[in-house]
């Protein structure tokens, strides 16, 4: 281990959270492994599945809760760190266990300069990479990759020192090879149209039960009988058996898959898929799978506005608790009219390769 590059990974996955960011990392993560690189995860909060994942292939080190939730900090997402930034960089530093490491990535919307410095300055960190999606704080680091559709470099104008790196827009995005493998297969299969297959995905937690609400309101929207809906959802989800329910109450064909792993098969098999617009967005578009999305956080405001804009994507609004069907079934019809120009739009934003393309950042 002395001579092999080491990388610590300093990010957390909640019902608050979500684990897109531990996802992206996972994929980060398997592609410096492949480099040769030793893998370190740094996490305070992860679910008992995510955990067993991360294990299953990679150390992981857990930050003990102190059981003082005071909060100090001013981020807006402050309370996602669970601890002031100072107690989490101290407990970092600990799980680091004196060895010098090349590379710390953070990835949390709870971390910046503050803990960024410190912990590079100690000399237990060369380099730092710093994942973010908001451009709303200052970072201390050396490459900053922001992979949305829409971000440019000027928005980090002030947030970052000049001479930092910025891997910016899809062309970064942080996709797993398994939907790089069934690119080619997908495109050629979408140049004929004919909706038979949904795909639903909202998120390992969605929070919001969308899913079930999308239920209810595809169950009257009139669908031919023929059609086939799939709900992906995420074992931690407050929301499992309230689907479930809806599911057996409803007159789809429909089934629902709990942490799936091989969501890029149930993609391809898919027509359309109807999510939220987060690190899926990159894996829809390098599959050229035609989507409906919905924004259901603030942070993704600007993701869906870029999808919609570049004609990857149709939106729609939350409206309370449930979905209109009559907007639902029109925004079918619309996706289905536009499929083809969804799918070739969509395969143009990415190729998949952005884990490969930041890992030479890293790797040289």
């Amino acid at each position: 281990m002395a001579s092999q590059k080491k990388v610590a990974f300093r990010v957390d996955a909640s019902s608050d959270i979500g684990s897109g960011h531990l996802m992206r990392c996972l994929t980060l993560a398997k592609s410096l492994k492949e480099a040769g690189f030793y893998v370190l995860f740094i996490c305070r909060n992860i679910p008992m599945h995510l955990q067993i994942l991360v294990q299953a292939n990679y150390n992981l080190k857990i930050l003990k809760e102190d059981g003082n939730h005071s909060l100090i900090g001013t981020l807006a997402h402050s309370s996602w760190l669970c601890v002031s930034q100072e107690k989490d960089l101290d407990d970092s530093v600990k799980a680091l266990q004196n060895h010098v490491w090349d590379w710390v990535v953070v990835d949390h919307y709870a971390i910046d300069h503050t803990w960024e410095s410190k912990i590079k300055k100690n000399g237990l960190v060369k380099n730092i990479l710093v994942i973010d999606d908001l451009a709303d704080r200052k970072h201390f680091c050396d490459v900053l990759l922001d992979q949305n559709l829409g971000r440019e470099c000027g928005d980090y104008a002030g947030l970052v020192a000049a001479d930092c790196t910025l891997l910016v827009g899809p062309l970064y995005a942080l996709v797993r090879k398994e939907f790089i493998a069934l690119r080619e297969s997908s495109l050629l299969r979408r140049k004929s149209y004919k909706l038979k297959n949904i795909l639903i995905t909202m998120g390992g937690v969605d929070s919001l039960n969308i899913s079930g609400q999308l239920i209810e309101a595809l169950s009257r929207c009139m669908l031919p009988k023929d059609i086939a809906v799939t709900i992906v959802m995420g074992q931690s989800s407050n929301f499992l058996s309230e689907v479930r329910l809806a599911v057996q109450r409803s007159s789809l064909n429909a089934r629902i898959v709990i942490n799936a792993k091989n969501m890029g098969e149930l993609m391809l098999e898919a027509d359309l898929c109807i999510g939220a617009a987060g690190s899926t967005s990159w894996e829809r578009c390098t599959l050229g799978l035609p989507a409906i999305v919905f924004c259901i956080a603030d942070n993704q405001r600007s993701v869906v506005d870029a999808l919609s804009k570049s004609g990857v994507a149709l939106t729609m609004q939350l409206n309370g608790n449930s979905i209109d069907p009559v907007a639902l079934s029109n925004k079918i019809a619309e996706a289905s009219s536009l499929s083809y120009e969804m799918t070739q739009k969509s395969a143009a934003i990415t190729d998949g390769e952005g884990a490969r393309r930041v890992s030479f950042y890293l790797y040289r």
